[in-house]
């Protein structure tokens, strides 16, 4: 089959770019019984063929195919993103190898402090070499900027890890932090302090394997290698305070300088704890009163946190995270190796009825069927009849009102919200009668894990039902250990919460409204990018979506929102005038379109970010290489036309 004449396929098959090879689009178009004939139809034959990566075919679309050739490598996807720049996995072209490569943002290549800081962690990478450490392949200069070539790995990191899984078996946290110290130790024997150890720098694969990322804050401190003093000054202040607060130790906060690599032990002691129990050491807000937490605050028991860790796991956290420094382990080689006498092996929780572990399938249906008692408008309590009640924790006031209001419909006799964990705790010690809480996964104190793990250590409160509402798609392992507890997802509560009915409360009245037809449903799109307008109105008109508005920019989507009614709005972030989180926030501010289903469509990946939107009002994210398909798929929940 003769191969089309297109503008994408010169921009992928030139000299320069030769992103995929021609025998592999001839393939492509092999079986086809119509040759393509748009630019459009061509790049989803080669993505349907496997020849393009979705993120490839949106810059060929975007005829930015020039970008996806980095010296030696070609592009295949975005792996994340941050204030420094972007990584990205990517093959080499000759042999063939998936290499991650980490981009610095052009813009901050005329910073003196942030190149400072890229040039540190190809310096630092370059001394170390352990199979504990990522891999420093090369660097070189392409047309994003300045990149590191780095070891690919094939999993995600222990932050991520905890947020999907919540806290971890004891055997697999204290193994992944055993290993973490080990590597650490022998960066620490290469005359460097990591100086940012948290979760999220510390990637695991698939084996469980684990390894140690991002020295960009490091400190050279050997020898004769060892760079020009004014220069590692400079580059300190430039971040003021090098390090992530919530795992920093209190010297560290106090002179970045001078901490050594006993710093370095704190901070992994607070990831431990991170680990087993999904939350920071100190629940501190405010940049002062996380530093005084870490300095003044009374270490926190460990076997209280987790019933299960055995004291000699609890002593040897509480020695990583002494706050003096000279009662503190004094090496890593020290912590990985009492951590290797612990001895602990991997433990089955079996799935048990009358209360104990009960991870349930089939979500609230079953949640509620597996009940031992039957909810009613009345239920005895403490010999009394008394009403039935039901708790629901959420920080934003927007979708506070909207669980509250989804929540009195299961014919509860009360419906009290709260704001945090600690109005949580009050109303579930105040009120009698709570049978159900439905709590938000992310609190402004706390998590909604956090909030289940108290509640099921107090005997008042362990055989209330529980239901924890996530952004993210609800994975049923994160109440793993939890019994009464089920995982939903705030994007589509109303459907998830109107399963309860007739089933814990026999007088539930769930509306059903008429439902409106889609073509007389409004859409408002707003986006910066041509091709993502353009791709996102034939997504929504394919479905039947007739009135469709569609704007570029920030500014253009706040006039809108505050002069009609749309039945949904679907938004890009990163956007001129108004960012998308900005526009969500001004809708939950408007009469107009306060209730308005809000889709955000974004290639941000920054959880810091992304949370930033879900306060403001977002009720389902999804990334800008979705396909047409999930973008249906999510507009279709948010409507419950599913």
């Amino acid at each position: 089959m003769t191969i089309p004449n297109l503008r994408s396929i010169h921009d992928i098959l030139d000299e320069k770019n030769n992103i995929v090879p021609f025998h592999e689009i001839e393939k492509a178009l092999s079986g086809l019984a119509e040759v393509p004939t748009t630019d459009t139809q061509m790049i989803d034959v080669l993505v349907r063929g496997g020849v393009l990566t979705p993120f490839q075919a949106q810059a060929v679309r975007e005829g930015r195919a020039s970008e996806l050739v980095m010296g030696s490598y070609i592009i295949l996807d975005k792996i994340g993103a941050g204030g420094m720049g972007a990584v990205y996995k990517a093959r080499h072209r000759l042999t063939k190898r998936i290499d991650a490569i980490k981009v610095l943002k052009k813009d901050l290549v005329g910073s003196p402090d942030s190149f400072a800081r890229f040039m540190r962690e190809m310096q630092a990478n370059a001394k170390c070499t352990h199979p504990g450490v990522v891999m420093l392949l090369y660097a070189d200069e392409g047309p994003l900027g300045y990149f590191l070539a780095m070891e690919f790995v094939d999993g995600t990191d222990l932050a991520g890890l905890v947020m999907k899984r919540g806290p971890l078996p004891l055997a697999e946290a204290v193994d992944f932090t055993a290993q973490s110290a080990r590597a650490l130790a022998y960066v620490h024997s290469r005359g460097l302090v990591h100086r940012d150890i948290k979760p999220a720098n510390f990637l695991v694969d698939k084996s469980g394997t684990v390894k140690v990322a991002d020295l960009g804050l490091v400190r050279i401190s050997d020898g004769p290698e060892t760079s020009d003093a004014a220069e590692q000054e400079s580059l300190t202040q430039a971040y003021t305070i090098a390090g992530t607060l919530e795992f920093m130790a209190p010297e560290q906060a106090v002179d970045t300088k001078t901490a050594d690599h006993r710093a370095d032990i704190y901070s992994l002691g607070c990831t431990l704890w991170y680990l087993l129990t999904a939350r920071n050491v100190y629940a501190a807000k405010t940049q002062m009163q996380k530093i005084m937490a870490h300095q003044k605050e009374p270490i926190p028991s460990l076997t209280q946190a987790r019933p299960d860790a055995p004291p000699a796991l609890d002593a040897i956290f509480r020695k990583m995270v002494e706050k003096e420094v000279s009662k503190r382990y004094q090496s890593m080689q020290d912590v990985a190796n009492d951590l290797a006498k612990l001895n602990l092996a991997p433990v089955a929780v079996a799935a048990e009825e009358g209360g104990a572990t009960m991870v349930m399938e089939g979500g609230i249906a079953a949640l509620a069927a597996a009940s031992s008692v039957a909810m009613s408008p009345e239920t005895l309590v403490g010999g009394q009849a008394s009403s039935t009640v039901v708790v629901v924790v959420e920080s934003s006031d927007f979708l506070l009102k909207r669980m509250v209001k989804e929540a009195q419909a299961l014919g509860a006799d009360e419906v009290v919200p709260a704001k945090n964990i600690m109005q949580a705790q009050e109303a579930l010690h105040d009120k009698p009668g709570v049978r159900l809480v439905i709590a938000s996964n992310t609190l402004a104190d706390g998590s909604g894990l956090d909030l289940l793990r108290q509640m099921r250590l107090e005997d008042s409160t362990r055989d209330i039902e529980f239901v924890l509402a996530t952004s993210d798609e609800p994975v049923e392992s994160v109440v793993q250990g939890f019994a009464k507890s089920v995982v939903i997802s705030k994007t589509n509560i109303k459907s998830h919460l109107s399963e309860l009915a007739g089933k814990w409360f026999s007088s539930a009245k769930v509306s059903k409204p008429v439902p409106k037809p889609v073509s007389d449903m409004t859409v408002l799109i707003a986006d910066d990018s041509l091709f993502a307008r353009r791709r996102l109105e034939t997504a929504v008109r394919d479905i039947g979506f007739n009135q469709v508005t569609v704007v570029k920019d920030g500014a253009e989507a706040i006039e809108k929102i505050e002069s009609g009614t749309f039945d949904i709005i679907i938004s890009d972030f990163n956007m001129p005038h108004h960012t998308g989180d900005q526009v969500a926030s001004r809708a939950r501010q408007s009469a107009l379109n306060r209730e308005t289903p809000i889709l955000m469509y974004t290639s941000e990946t920054e959880e810091h970010i992304l949370q930033s939107a879900r306060k403001s009002g977002v009720d389902k994210i999804l990334p800008k290489n979705a396909t047409v398909e999930q973008v249906q798929e999510g507009v279709r929940h948010l409507l419950g036309m599913v």
